[in-house]
């Protein structure tokens, strides 16, 4: 049984009653553990998949199952609920509170959970001593760089132990060493915490370091190793 099933997925939008189509009957299943990458070119909707695949927005058309639950049966409250006990999110942007410190942003998702302060702390200092970003508690982001900011961001997708990690661009803003770093970091994410992760990315380094790669060209999803 997939993790994840996509089936006949069909996303459009209207714009002064004109049609256009984002996807077009795109079919995944992705399995508990698996990494998968998903490359194309810009505008042809990846981002877009992924918000769908992350209940963050709605297809057109076609059914998701996420951990057997078939996402469009349930209400907007549910799937509220679903986001925060199953999936993390790592964004190209980092999205870090500018006013909160590094050590802050990862505990803010455990207090929207209601974890005993105590238990957060403890399970936000291992995440920051594994992603070696230790010293950097008390910082904040605009006293990062970039590699930091989405070290930390990476840790704040983690502290709900999730079953899915869905990162969009993880490495657009990092310079060579970092997108080797972060790569790394999630493909480790995946293989030592059985997560399922999926990696929406121009970079073909990153790509590679998925069990498989899929390309999204004119809203069609296709295999490609």
């Amino acid at each position: 049984m997939s993790f994840i099933s996509l089936k006949n997925i069909s996303k459009h939008y209207c714009f002064d009653k004109t049609k256009q189509q984002i996807l077009s009957d795109i079919n995944l299943e992705v399995a508990k553990g698996e990494g998968i990458a998903i490359v194309g070119p810009s505008g042809s909707g990846k981002s877009t998949l992924l918000k769908i695949i992350g209940l963050l927005d709605n297809p057109s058309s076609g059914s998701i199952v996420i951990d057997g639950t078939e996402c469009g049966l349930i209400s907007e409250s549910k799937q509220t609920a679903l986001r925060r006990e199953l999936l993390g999110f790592v964004f190209q942007s980092y999205n870090l509170l500018p006013d909160f410190t590094a050590l802050e942003n990862v505990l803010f998702a455990q207090e929207i959970l209601g974890i005993k302060k105590k238990e957060a702390m403890e399970k936000a200092q291992l995440l920051f001593t594994k992603l070696n970003i230790s010293h950097r508690y008390n910082n904040y982001p605009s006293q990062l760089s970039g590699g930091e900011q989405q070290r930390v961001a990476i840790a704040r997708s983690l502290i709900n132990n999730p079953k899915l990690i869905l990162a969009d661009e993880p490495t657009g803003n990092l310079d060579t060493e970092n997108t080797v770093n972060v790569a790394k970091i999630l493909e480790s994410i995946s293989k030592e915490h059985n997560i399922t992760t999926i990696t929406v990315t121009h970079d073909v380094n990153v790509a590679k370091k998925a069990d498989k790669i899929y390309v999204l060209n004119e809203g069609k999803l296709e295999r490609q190793s």
